[in-house]
């Protein structure tokens, strides 16, 4: 290339005088990003991958170098700081080996980087003596404070230029959302886009667009998991070619649900604006979508075929058991996936009765009276209060919001006055803010709920505690696993024992020692527990010696 043949005899030269003290031992840097396509196809080939490998081989000749490490490459931005794995790892290298290495071979100094923070880690590099040079097509940048300043010059004029490029931009986007009514930026799934540059603007798919209202539809009865929507949507045919399984992904899904861009409203520059092209869903449909999300009321789906299947682990390699029926008779085993289970020859089956008795045997242990009840109301007051202060909190940002829609609808109606706003304009944009007003309203009725609800519901968890031994025998598969997991956490079956930990606040019920005040029985003559770890409380009056975390089961 003419760059190359230009500058061949001045190069040769350099390498004459630097020929006393040499410093050819380098590693190279090569970064290619989006930002280079903005600047035209002669920038993108100059800065192409190809052609910073091309000039690394070159500059070895050259410069009479040695590549004594690896070649980095990055196809990040050098605009933002702390972001590319490639140019951590070039630091990381030459601090590591410094001494070893002695500089860098790059296309450009725009190429290590576009920011401050990391082109200052550069400079510093240069400063302390990690580098000496920076080998570059049209110079070789030394270790002295002269090129030391020249590099800093470089890295502020590449600053300037994304920080031009990137207000450009920007302001295109504004301008285009303002004059044309339309998101400046790729159509979401859904639309396409169709126009000359600058002046695309978003259309209805017409094969995708009517699949995507369906899936706003269905989830909006509340009988779907995000997993399920997602399998709904690609049967239906919403397929992505980057997916593995063919399909758009649960957080895809979960995302576009949260779309405002699909009612014909989107935001720009903080600005809420009625767009100018066909919404896709009504603003009814979309807050019905959003008060799904914000209840829950899609269902969480979980196995019940077996009670206690991916409850309790395997106390030798952690996986989860697993049920299998065999003669009318319900047993668990081990899934072998893991070492040492996957190179047994034989399989543990544990029947259920056996699992189930161990259980039986410690929540026997944990019934208490009306007396012991009333002396834990106070802990179960004291354990809620944490949680009663993020729903306040949650309550009052709430609130904070709900007042911003307001002044948003107050200054809706001046720009509609001041005939800024259409009536088309401000009739969907107010429809839409006072919607969102009342969904907000509604999520904190939902929060006060709840904060009224959390006492109550500890209370009738303690309340029911004496009775709770009949109703595990009683209930229902799903109606045990939910007491199970409500009572006890880390299950695992090892060496032919159930053994678990006791959640809040039931494992001081199940560990208090014989001899112990603490929330004791009045017909109670039980044994001490054994117990795992020893437990440390600043609550007044729960501290013993003796307590313990863990329970670990008969295994009978």
């Amino acid at each position: 290339m003419k760059l190359f043949a230009n500058f061949t005899s001045r190069l040769q030269k350099i390498n004459m005088e630097n020929n006393e003290q040499k410093y050819d031992r380098v590693v190279a840097y090569l970064r290619k990003s989006s930002e280079d396509n903005l600047k035209g196809e002669a920038n993108k080939q100059l800065n192409s991958l190809e052609y910073q490998r091309d000039f690394v081989k070159k500059a070895l000749v050259l410069y009479n170098l040695k590549l004594v490490g690896p070649i980095f490459e990055d196809d990040k931005t050098g605009y933002e700081a702390f972001v590319r794995d490639g140019f951590d790892d070039l630091l990381d290298y030459l601090k590591d080996h410094k001494g070893e290495v002695d500089g860098i071979v790059c296309t450009e100094i725009s190429r290590l980087a576009r920011n401050f923070a990391d082109g200052g880690m550069i400079l510093w590099y240069l400063q302390n003596g990690t580098i000496k040079r920076i080998y570059t097509p049209t110079k070789v940048f030394t270790d002295s404070s002269g090129d030391q300043l020249m590099v800093a010059i470089e890295f502020a004029m590449s600053k300037k230029s994304s920080d031009d490029t990137g207000y450009r931009t920007i302001e295109a986007m504004k301008s285009k959302a303002r004059t044309m009514k339309h998101p400046a930026r790729p159509a979401i799934l859904g639309y396409v886009t169709e126009g000359p540059v600058g002046r695309k603007k978003w259309i209805v798919d017409p094969k995708l667009g009517p699949l995507v209202r369906q899936v706003f539809e269905q989830f909006a009865t509340g009988e779907y998991t995000f997993e399920q929507i997602a399998e709904y949507a690609q049967n239906t045919g919403l397929t992505s070619s980057k997916s593995k399984t063919g399909g758009f992904n649960k957080n895809t899904w979960r995302n576009r649900l949260q779309d405002l861009q699909y009612t014909g409203i989107f935001k720009s520059d903080g600005e809420t604006i009625a767009g100018e092209y066909e919404p896709l869903i009504s603003s009814e449909l979309y807050y019905r979508v959003q008060d799904v999300l914000s209840d829950h009321e899609h269902p969480k789906t979980t196995h019940l075929d077996y009670t206690y299947s991916s409850l309790f682990k395997c106390g030798l390699c952690g996986g989860m058991l697993s049920g299998t029926n065999k003669k009318g008779i319900t047993y668990y085993r081990c899934g072998k996936r893991r070492s040492p289970c996957k190179e047994m020859d034989r399989i543990t089956y544990i029947p259920e009765d056996k699992l189930e008795d161990s259980l039986m045997t410690a929540f026997e242990q944990i019934e208490i009276d009306q007396e012991t009840w009333k002396e834990a109301r106070e802990y179960v007051a004291e354990i809620n209060q944490p949680q009663k202060l993020d729903l306040k909190k949650q309550i009052r940002i709430l609130g904070e919001q709900i007042t911003a829609e307001q002044n948003l609808q107050i200054e809706m109606g001046r720009k509609f006055s001041a005939g800024e706003l259409t009536k088309t304009e401000y009739d969907r944009l107010s429809e839409n803010s006072h919607r969102k007003e009342m969904s907000l309203r509604n999520t904190i009725v939902k929060c006060e709920n709840i904060a009224n609800e959390l006492d109550e519901l500890m209370y009738q968890f303690l309340d029911n505690i004496k009775h709770v031994t009949k109703r595990l025998r009683l209930a229902l598969p799903e109606n045990k696993r939910e007491m199970i997991e409500i009572f006890c956490e880390n299950l695992e079956w090892k060496d032919g024992k159930a053994r678990w930990d006791w959640k809040k606040p039931y494992f001081i019920l199940a560990n208090r020692p014989k001899n112990s005040s603490v929330l004791r029985r009045q017909d109670s003559d039980l044994r001490p527990f054994p117990y795992r770890y020893p437990i440390v409380t600043n609550r007044s009056g729960l501290s013993h010696p003796h307590f313990a975390k863990g329970y670990e089961g008969s295994g009978i």
